[in-house]
C-alpha cells in the first residue's frame, strides 16, 4: 500500500493525539511531555494547531491508507528577532514501519515546507542523546549538534541529556 505524507488537516487531530499519546507511552524517554500529563490535556497544543490551521505551526503525518503511523511538526518562533528559525518537534514512526525511509521521508518534507516559509533560515530540534537511531537520521540529512544539555530531563531521579542540533538551509543535502 502507498504512503501518502501530507499537512494534518481539522478531520486528523483526533487521530494525531492518538498517535502522539502513542509515542509517549511507548517511548516515554525519548520525549519531553509525559503520557500522563498530555492524556489528562483536553486538547493538545498540535490538537488545536491542526483544527484552526497557523501559517508558522504545523503537524505534518505519514499515512498508510487511513492510518496515521508517522508524525512530524514545525514551530516558528514568534519573537521579530527569532522569526528566522524553526524548530522541528514531535518526530515519530511507528515502530512496525521503521526501517523503511518513512521518518526520512516525512523529515524532509518538514525540512522543505519549512524552507519555503517566509524567512526561515535555519531549524533547531532536540533529542535525547541516547537516540541513536534518531541521531543518525538528522546528521543524514545535515543537522549538525551544537550542544548538549546535561540532565536536561528528569523522570523521577533519573536523567537524559538533550542534545541540540541545528540545520541551516544551504546545509541541507
Amino acid at each position: 500500500m502507498h504512503i501518502v505524507y501530507r499537512m494534518l488537516r481539522p478531520a486528523d487531530a483526533s487521530s494525531y493525539r492518538s498517535v502522539r499519546l502513542d509515542c509517549l507511552r511507548r517511548f516515554p524517554g525519548h520525549f519531553g511531555s509525559s503520557y500522563d500529563e498530555e492524556l489528562a490535556t483536553p486538547k493538545l497544543k498540535f490538537e488545536a494547531i491542526i483544527e484552526k490551521g497557523s501559517g508558522d505551526e504545523f503537524m505534518l503525518g505519514a499515512l498508510l491508507g487511513e492510518r496515521l503511523i508517522a508524525i512530524a511538526g514545525l514551530t516558528r518562533d514568534g519573537r521579530r528577532k527569532a522569526r528566522h528559525c524553526g524548530e522541528i518537534v514531535q518526530m515519530y514512526v511507528d515502530p512496525a514501519h521503521r526501517g523503511q525511509k518513512v521518518g526520512e521521508t516525512l523529515l524532509r518534507r518538514v525540512i522543505e515546507s519549512a524552507f519555503r516559509m517566509e524567512g526561515i533560515e535555519h531549524l533547531d530540534l532536540g533529542v535525547v542523546t541516547d537516540n541513536a537511531a534518531a541521531t543518525k537520521l538528522y546528521e543524514s540529512v545535515g543537522f549538525e549538534t551544537c550542544g548538549v544539555k546535561r540532565r536536561h530531563f528528569k523522570d523521577g531521579d533519573g536523567y537524559r541529556d538533550q542534545r541540540l542540533m541545528q540545520l541551516f538551509k544551504d546545509r541541507y543535502r
